[in-house]
């Protein structure tokens, strides 16, 4: 039987629960259920909970047991001998929620469910989560443990230490290092990895191999001064367990970038040397060990390889064109050079292309100097093109000079379609349009999602055809290289890398050669990364500058923010994960009795909301649109639930049409016009039938774009 809530959700609501019924006993006087070592018992109420086809209420018990073996405290403590302790011996309490777990596990199919792990922990743990993922500060913290300590009849609560760093086991002291002209940190590859797989309890199989992708960046830290950081973030891209999980390996802090890259680098090259050669070890099995790739903007690559940077005539890390300084730019505007090779610059062959000294990262193993450092796509195409053909001076549509800036007419007409298609953007997307004249202060994601999904849309009546075909140029060929599938098709790539030709020689010829800068040219190298690596999103920054934030918001004063982000890092190390997917990869939630059935399925369950194959499907305007494996366009209007399996309700869309024939049909990688209003009857489809979700965009009253989801966001 599909799960009736979130089970994130559901976790953070008996979190708070647990929290709520602490209260409650300081406010209220209401008995809890206490079982000590003393067998001392008493009864607790408990959110009752409310169940659609029956509506009497179920109480949930709430069970105490001795000291948990798993707590992540203790194996935090094995791991980093560091913590802060106080001289108590504490007896810890466990609070569990056994027979709840057991009912919903038990409930129907529990293969439809995620079933509920390491529920019971002691409250000190519970608490102690509660305050990381929350963000706590340490002195709210201690004014949470008074409170709660005032309690005299509740020993749980009189067992908590009185310092909150013993609670979070925040290192007593933290070996900083100095660097100049800052400080410096090492938390080192292997035990930082293994911290995480510990922590999240994960089972590898023996022939995996550790393929690491490695980051490097500045984060200022202050707008009023140069404080700033500077991580070596690091991906395990081969095990996918832990492909989503960004790891600090070292962090360095100080007015400015470090003033030599190998000091910086040489902990971390050293041990991974060393991983790379010996393998990796955990419960004494060897994997092997491979840096990857290196993804890095422009300056930090020229940073950390010690090479020229963007401005210089022989700045391309992939050929060895040189550049010509025009109109105060360095362009590139040829498209055929010869690539680099790794053996050409370790011999550092290119006078003009290195600077002084060799970089560090040579020592690695297995490590090509230019293939295993990739075009990241969020720098180089969000954050460069597009930017530069919105935002520029001179060649901005927005921001630029005449002829190429647009009317002020146009522009709001621009604005209002933008902010139009706001309440259709799905779900997946994190940040949804922003007025065109904002473009200044657009983030990356924004920058894509008006490169592969409204600009194609909004700019279809505002551009020129000249300026319009040269755009969807650009669009086409970024949309077959993040497409999962597409880009694994050598062919398909091909016919990408053309695409990017044609665009820089079209815009040479629009605006000028000084508009093919550094980023314009890293168009013609991004193909052969796709080939190395995969699709964009394999090799992009986005999850590295997402995790930027979270580091930013561990500092929480001005002073010493090195050893705070050291402190709140360790900290993190107590989250557990407490559920795991279900096995089929779905859950349904939301239930509701509003219809429609179809005959032989009147007695479904019905739900809004589905979680499938990374998406979110709701009956809503934004994320009710799928593709079929028949390239059947649908809208949703059920969710239904019946004999063991989910079904569909909706209606196919009868007339679709190619949105645009130049470059390409835009139907050879299923991106239709439809008109919205001529439907089929209702029809039932299967999870299997899903070939993707739709991003919907309408085009005006009569017809929409749909835009089958790259990836989850």
């Amino acid at each position: 039987m599909p799960k009736e809530r979130s089970k994130k959700s559901y976790f953070n609501r008996r979190i708070n629960q647990r929290i709520n019924a602490s209260f409650a006993v300081i406010n209220d006087s209401l008995s809890l259920a206490l079982h000590t070592s003393s067998n001392d018992e008493r009864n607790v109420p408990t959110p009752s909970s409310h169940s659609i086809h029956d509506n009497k209420l179920r109480k949930e018990t709430i069970c105490l047991s001795s000291t948990d073996k798993d707590d992540p405290h203790n194996r935090f403590k094995t791991l980093h001998d560091l913590s802060y302790t106080e001289d108590n011996d504490e007896d810890e309490s466990t609070v569990s929620v056994n027979e709840l777990v057991k009912d919903i596990n038990d409930n129907g199919d529990s293969e439809c469910l995620p079933l509920i792990q390491n529920v019971c922990l002691p409250i000190k743990s519970n608490l102690a989560m509660w305050a990381v993922q929350n963000n706590i500060t340490q002195n709210s913290l201690r004014e949470l443990i008074v409170i709660l300590k005032l309690e005299n009849d509740i020993d749980n609560f009189q067992n908590l230490p009185n310092d909150p760093r013993t609670l979070l086991n925040t290192p007593r002291k933290v070996d900083i290092v100095y660097l100049s002209p800052g400080y410096y940190y090492y938390f080192g590859i292997q035990a930082s990895i293994r911290n995480v797989i510990n922590q999240k309890g994960i089972k590898l199989a023996h022939d995996v191999t550790f393929d690491i992708a490695v980051n490097i960046d500045g984060l200022p830290l202050s707008n009023s001064n140069a404080s700033s950081l500077w991580p070596i973030l690091i991906q395990v891209k081969s095990i996918i367990e832990l492909k989503d999980d960004i790891i600090v390996t070292a962090l360095f802090h100080g007015p400015g970038k470090p003033t030599n890259s190998n000091e910086f680098l040489k902990d971390f090259v050293t041990e991974a040397a060393n991983l790379s050669e010996n393998g990796f070890y955990i419960n004494n099995i060897r994997y092997g060990f491979k840096i990857y790739m290196l993804i890095c903007d422009a300056p930090a690559k020229s940073f950390v390889l010690s090479i020229k940077g963007h401005t210089a005539y022989s700045s391309c890390t992939k050929c060895i064109q040189e550049g010509c300084f025009i109109n105060n730019v360095m362009c590139f505007p040829e498209t055929n050079n010869k690539n680099r090779t790794d053996s050409e610059f370790r011999q550092q062959l290119d006078d003009n292309h290195h600077n002084n000294g060799t970089s560090i990262l040579t020592m690695l193993p297995k490590f090509d100097m230019i293939k295993s450092v990739p075009l990241d796509y969020m720098h180089l195409i969000c954050l460069g093109v597009m930017k530069r053909l919105l935002v520029h001076s001179k060649y901005g549509w927005i921001f630029g000079k005449q002829p190429h800036k647009l009317p002020y007419a146009k522009v709001e007409q621009l604005s209002r379609h933008l902010l139009s298609l706001c309440k259709f953007i799905p779900a997946e997307f994190n940040r949804k349009s922003r007025t065109i004249e904002e473009c200044k202060r657009y983030k990356a994601t924004e920058f894509r999602l008006l490169l592969l999904y409204t600009g194609p849309v909004v700019f279809k009546e505002i551009l020129t055809k000249t300026y319009y075909h040269t755009f969807l140029s650009l669009h086409v060929a970024t949309l077959l290289f993040c497409s999962p599938d597409y880009s694994q098709n050598e062919e398909i790539v091909d016919y990408g890398q053309k695409l990017m030709k044609c665009f820089i020689t079209s815009v040479c010829k629009i605006y000028g050669i000084d508009f093919v800068s550094h980023n314009v040219h890293g168009l013609l190298h991004i193909s052969d990364d796709v080939l190395h690596f995969g699709n964009l999103d394999k090799f992009s920054a986005f999850p590295f500058e997402n995790f930027m934030k979270v580091l930013k918001k561990m500092v929480r004063k001005g002073d010493k923010p090195l050893q705070q982000i050291v402190h709140r890092l360790y900290e993190n190390s107590i989250k557990t994960m407490n559920t795991v997917e279900s096995n089929n990869g779905f859950s349904l939630s939301q239930e509701h009795f509003e219809g429609p059935l179809l005959n032989h399925y009147k007695l479904s369950r019905q739900y809004k909301a589905l979680k499938y194959n990374g998406y979110i499907f709701k009956l809503n305007v934004s994320d009710s649109f799928i593709i079929t494996k028949d390239t059947d366009i649908v809208k949703l209007s059920n969710i239904t639930y019946y004999n063991n399996e989910v079904k569909l309700v909706g209606q196919k869309f009868l007339t679709i049409t190619d949105f645009f024939s130049v470059p390409c049909n835009s139907s050879l990688f299923n991106v239709f016009k439809i008109n919205r209003h001529q439907k089929g009857p209702l029809d039932l489809w299967s999870l299997s039938d899903i070939k993707s979700k739709l991003c919907f965009l309408p085009l005006n009253e009569e017809c929409a774009v749909v835009y089958p989801l790259l990836h989850s966001f």
